[in-house]
């Protein structure tokens, strides 16, 4: 049975036009080979709630097979943790390209959100919600290499980004380290209790 934070989840179906969806609840999905899930390629709306055994979400057996995710849910995974969309060897290279909309909520072990080396690929993503997450330290992980750059301000641009909401995340210490800018044209910044307003 769903939990009552997803009672929103056929709104956003609604709202973001999407009829391929798959739920992932309360389940082990990053077992052995032979026990693994395969997900449909053309799935667009994708929730992963309770499944303790998820640590990294590019880990997940087909994960990075997903052509046109546009919507991702995360939610109570206790062991999740550094950062939750990253690259891997194996991702293509516009893997996040269709993504609308970002959701975490309740990710307690979770520190780091977007790879700075995804957000060329991040291009169409309109919303970005963190809730519960009580050891969330920044948005964008600036990567090894782009630390060892020259010390000028690096800009990272989501140019369709109308929402952020930032919602009791009392670590939050930066939007991005290392003299890292975040460029949005963001209609609407939301940020509840427990969040640092200075960030």
């Amino acid at each position: 049975m769903l939990s009552p934070e997803v009672s929103d989840f056929s709104a956003w179906r609604l709202m973001y036009d999407v009829n391929k969806l798959v739920i992932l609840e309360g389940c082990n999905i990053c077992g052995r080979e032979e026990d693994s899930i395969v997900l449909p390629k053309e799935v667009q709306l994708l929730l992963i709630s309770g499944c303790d055994d998820v640590r990294n979400i590019s880990n997940i057996p087909t994960f990075n097979t997903l052509e046109r995710l546009e919507i991702l849910y995360v939610q109570a995974l206790s062991n999740l943790s550094g950062i939750l969309l990253n690259v891997s060897e194996s991702s293509p290279a516009d893997l996040y390209s269709h993504l609308k909309f970002v959701r975490i909520f309740r990710c307690n072990k979770l520190k780091k959100l977007i790879s700075s080396k995804l957000i060329s690929e991040l291009k169409n993503l309109e919303q970005i919600d963190v809730k519960d997450c009580t050891e969330m330290e920044e948005l964008i992980a600036v990567d090894d290499e782009d630390d060892n750059e020259e010390r000028s301000q690096k800009e990272f641009l989501l140019p369709k980004l109308k929402r952020l909401s930032l919602d009791n995340v009392p670590k939050l210490k930066s939007i991005c380290s290392c003299n890292g800018v975040m460029v949005m044209n963001c209609i609407c910044l939301l940020i509840g209790d427990q969040t640092p307003s200075k960030i």
